[in-house]
């Protein structure tokens, strides 16, 4: 392994390729083979066996720290889902408007490793150079986040506060990088990996109502909303843009997929 400075501590050290997104959370299948599909459409899909990986972000420390957080996530998120989690009112299940539960309650984790796990993915897209990480612009986030992640504490506010999902019908054959949103107002990125997707909030200002009674908070409880991904708003969007990308640079599955 070549040597060079930690963009995390400003070490020096041997450089590890450090995934962006945890591998642990995508099936690393052949016959689907997974996609870096960048925030960025003028950035083409690209081959990604793997997983997205930098070789010149972090050194082997920092690499064991953050394999740290991305066991604990992983252990914590990849649970499934049991009867007696499921999100209830007055001792029902609570359904939404497609019939299925609402969602359920993740429990038995630790907060503050957990919330520096969402941290340091945003984080690893921000710091990095890779192409399709180019549109992950942090501003004095990044730094802000940096020294959390370096003095391993996270904030004890609600500033990068994370609201999250679920999907029960399917798990993605690509790596979509983050992208801004905008949630009432209030700033947040938005980032889908394997099963999952996250809001994390890059704002000052709470998650508007009622969202800011769902987020990962200091209780060891933090409601997972449960939705179908095809469909979805998501869905829609991600096919438009991969409809743009066929468009520019030909189909990155060779015809496996069809983009309604």
């Amino acid at each position: 392994m070549a040597e060079g400075t930690c963009k995390l501590t400003g070490k020096l050290g041997e450089l590890r390729k450090a995934h962006l997104y945890p591998k642990s959370f995508y099936r690393i299948r052949q016959d689907a083979p997974l996609r870096a599909i960048s925030s960025n459409t003028d950035e083409r899909p690209k081959p990604a066996i793997i997983g997205t990986y930098d070789p010149n972000l972090i050194i082997a420390e920092t690499e064991n720290w953050f394999a740290t957080l991305d066991d604990h996530a992983a252990k914590v998120l990849k649970q499934p889902v049991k009867d007696e989690s499921l999100l209830r009112w007055n001792g029902k299940i609570y359904y939404g408007n497609d019939k299925i539960p609402l969602g359920y309650e993740l429990k038995d984790y630790d907060p503050n490793l957990l919330k520096l796990f969402f941290m340091s993915v945003l984080w690893r897209f921000g710091a990095s150079e890779r192409p399709e990480a180019r549109a992950v612009n942090l501003g004095p986030h990044l730094e802000r986040i940096a020294s959390h992640l370096r003095n391993r504490e996270a904030p004890k506010d609600h500033i990068y506060s994370v609201v999250g999902a679920r999907f029960i019908d399917e798990e993605h054959v690509a790596i979509v990088t983050p992208t801004r949103y905008r949630l009432d107002g209030v700033n947040t990125w938005h980032m889908v990996f394997g099963a999952y997707e996250f809001l994390i909030k890059t704002d000052d200002r709470p998650f508007p109502s009622p969202w800011n009674g769902l987020y990962l908070n200091d209780q060891a409880s933090m409601p997972i909303i449960l939705r179908k991904f095809r469909g979805s708003k998501l869905w829609n969007r991600l096919a438009t843009q991969v409809k743009s990308m066929h468009a520019k640079y030909g189909d990155p599955w060779g015809g496996r997929y069809v983009t309604q």
